[in-house]
């Protein structure tokens, strides 16, 4: 990534430098501006003071170059020095480049502070601005001691030690993602959710000689708890994006910048792909659905790439697409049918149950044929003695008022013409009761009933199919609803997704009834929404409302007459010569079939090394990695070791020089290093060690 930064700014200051007319000076003023590049990018710290802060917010310049750079406010452009740029400049140039990218870091939305505790643990203390707004809402102080620092949370023993220790874990919770810190345990295998641990108080140091590691390594700790606390953060809101860390080893404090990347607004619209990629964090599924939308959009904007591509002569002389739709409806047809009329009766119920009152059912049964329809119901007549109720499917349709003080009476003899609710009757059978409480030594009923009825079937319609030429293979295919716009995709690339669409459901009117009809794939059922009868319209394979499918058919090429271009092409290739210091190349075209000499004259190139510069150099550290199993401070004697690093040397004054960092001693100067036997020894160990692991488990 640093090398990419720094090509885009040698691009950017080789004009401030002055184009040469020579060759040779030309190459100088290149290697001399990449020097100083390399000078004050060549550590971290150089980066982010060089790179970084300018590009991320309003107060530091861009000035890469040991000597300083100057802009022109009114065009914008860089010079290497204020006499030629105050020569080519109408107002007063500035020292710097405001090279500040769209949204620069906001004000800090995370403090981390670390407090050293007396057995060499430490507390700590959060601060957080959730909001982004620049001020911080949220603090936290930690109420565990971290006795134990991981990538991802801590770990707390009692103070000073590595006993009954227990583990935490980073996380953040709501939208706001307040940052917590939650107790997590091994699981059932012996697998522990936190990563990159290692001791830091006096537990760690076996020979007594330090109180913590903390003061060896504020930065390393410091990172990790911040990177841990950012880390969960944004595993909730990828939407947050750091831009900058500042660590102040004096207060034991480390700050991060950034930005709600959701928050901002760009400048205009991205051209092509999705607004806010950061989504597929979480749902990285969808990214594949949506990528297939995107193409599909982008095929029918005539100004995108994709549409180019595949519309250009090279593509469509080899291969051809081939588009299909399948859709699918339902009808109905109905008419009205013969009407149904029927009565249930008892003339002469005796009352044998030697109380006064007591209720007799007389039971029927109305029968519909299969596809008929109650369209209107009525009772028609009724006579009882004493009193009558009457249910059809257990809904009481009719009661007598007395009914709840039912007593001896004489016949009682109606015509109400009561309309019933054609819902109640369904296809098939229905059960009608008549319940007659007779109040006397005898009674009677008689129930009448009449029910107009249409005769209505479903059918399915197809509009559309898919005939694909023999040699065409299917590409993509995606099933949907019955507007074609909630879709499943089902192949990509001419692969199966796997993905299997849920029925697709609608509801549909006819003219005697509501239905909701399903599409699953192997069958389109409709359930009538008044009576809840299922019908079976089709069973098969591919029934769906709406299928979209594209195959990729091969094309006959456009035959291209390329003798003359392959003729010439070859002459070129086997008539190249160049002389003995590069500068001139000789050759012999063949153009309409005749010879024809010429030369080219070319610069001579510098020498190059064979190899990138680089220097090793070795810094202290310590060892006190830890896990459930205990740390290394429990049973190695010395913890002290030392870290190697390879660094890329820069060459000032034409000497090649090894930058290093506080603390860093160099191993191996500026050559070209190659430790590669060393790795492969070192890779021989580890296989040996593993083995005698193994053994010592059987």
């Amino acid at each position: 990534m640093r090398k990419l930064i720094l090509i885009s700014f040698i691009m950017f200051l080789l004009p401030s430098a002055g184009w040469s007319d020579d060759f040779d000076d030309a190459g100088q003023v290149g290697r001399d501006v990449g020097s100083q590049i390399n000078q004050k990018t060549g550590t971290s710290a150089g980066i982010n003071d060089t790179l970084a802060k300018p590009l991320t917010s309003e107060g530091t310049k861009l000035n890469p170059l040991i000597d300083n750079v100057y802009q022109c406010p009114t065009d914008n452009r860089a010079y290497s020095d204020l006499p030629t740029c105050t020569s080519n400049c109408s107002t007063a140039c500035m020292s710097g480049v405001n090279a500040r990218i769209q949204f620069p870091s906001s004000e800090s939305f995370l403090e981390v502070n670390i407090v050293p505790q007396s057995g060499g643990d430490i507390r700590v203390y959060i601060q957080q601005d959730t909001d982004f707004d620049g001020t911080f809402n949220q603090s936290y102080f930690i109420s565990q001691i971290a006795s134990g620092v991981c990538g991802n949370g801590i770990i707390s023993c009692d103070p000073g030690t590595w006993n009954n220790c227990r583990y935490f874990e980073w996380s953040s919770t709501g939208t706001t993602s307040n940052i917590t810190l939650n107790e997590v345990f091994q699981t059932s295998d012996g697998v522990l959710p936190l990563g990159g641990c290692y001791a830091i108080n006096a537990s760690a140091d076996p020979t007594h000689s330090r109180t913590s590691l903390v003061f060896g390594d504020i930065n390393g700790v410091l990172r990790s708890i911040g990177g841990g606390i950012v880390g969960a953060i944004q595993s909730t809101d990828p939407h947050c994006a750091v831009t900058q860390v500042d660590i102040d080893q004096d207060n034991m404090r480390v700050t991060y910048y950034g930005q709600l990347v959701g928050s901002t607004t760009p400048p205009g619209s991205p051209p092509d792909g999705s607004p806010n990629p950061e989504q597929y964090y979480k749902h990285s599924a969808q990214m594949e659905a949506d990528a297939l939308t995107e193409i599909t959009t982008q095929m029918g904007n005539p100004d995108s790439m994709t549409y180019l591509h595949n519309s250009s002569p090279g593509t469509q002389d080899s291969i051809n697409y081939y588009n299909c739709i399948i859709t699918r409806d339902i009808t109905f047809t109905g008419a009205p049918s013969a009407p149904i009329s029927g009565s249930i009766q008892n003339s002469s119920i005796v009352n044998s149950s030697g109380t006064p009152c007591a209720v007799y059912p007389i039971a029927g049964y109305i029968t519909l044929p299969p596809n008929h329809k109650a369209s209107q119901a009525w009772i028609t007549n009724v006579s009882y003695e004493d009193c009558l109720q009457v249910t059809i499917n257990n809904a009481t349709v009719y009661m007598s008022p007395a009914w709840s003080a039912c007593s001896d009476t004489t016949l009682t003899s109606l015509s109400p013409m009561q309309p019933l609710s054609p819902s109640l009757i369904r296809s098939g059978t229905n059960t009608i009761i008549a319940y007659a409480n007779i109040c006397g030594p005898t009674g009677s009923v008689n129930v009448e009933y009449l029910i107009e009825t249409v005769y209505e079937t479903s059918g399915m319609t197809i509009s559309g199919g898919c005939s694909p030429p023999a040699d065409c293979k299917l590409y993509s295919e995606k099933i949907c609803d019955e507007n074609g716009a909630t879709c499943v995709n089902t192949y990509a690339n001419f692969i199966p997704t796997k993905f299997k669409p849920y029925p697709f459901c609608r509801t549909i009117s006819s003219s005697y009834d509501t239905y909701t009809a399903c599409a699953s794939g192997d069958r389109i059922t409709t359930s009538s929404n008044a009576s809840g009868e299922v019908t079976d319209v089709a069973a098969g394979t591919d029934l769906w409302w709406y299928i979209s499918r594209t195959y990729k058919c091969p094309a006959t090429a456009t035959p291209q007459d390329l003798g003359d271009s392959l003729q010439r092409t070859q002459s070129l290739q086997n008539s190249l010569t160049a002389n003995d210091t590069s500068t001139e190349i000789t050759y012999t075209d063949n153009i309409n079939g005749s010879p024809v000499s010429g030369s080219i004259q070319v610069h001579s190139q510098p020498d190059y090394d064979d190899c990138e510069m680089v220097c090793k150099v070795r810094a202290a550290a310590t060892s006190s990695d830890a896990n459930p199993t205990g740390q290394q401070g429990e049973y190695l004697r010395d913890i002290d070791t030392a870290q190697d690093s390879f660094k890329a040397c820069n060459l000032v004054s034409g000497s090649w020089h090894c930058a290093t960092e506080s603390g860093e001693t160099v191993v191996d100067d500026c050559q070209c290093l190659n430790d590669f036997t060393d790795a492969v020894t070192s890779m021989g160990y580890l296989k040996e060690a593993s083995k005698d692991m193994i053994c010592n488990q059987q």
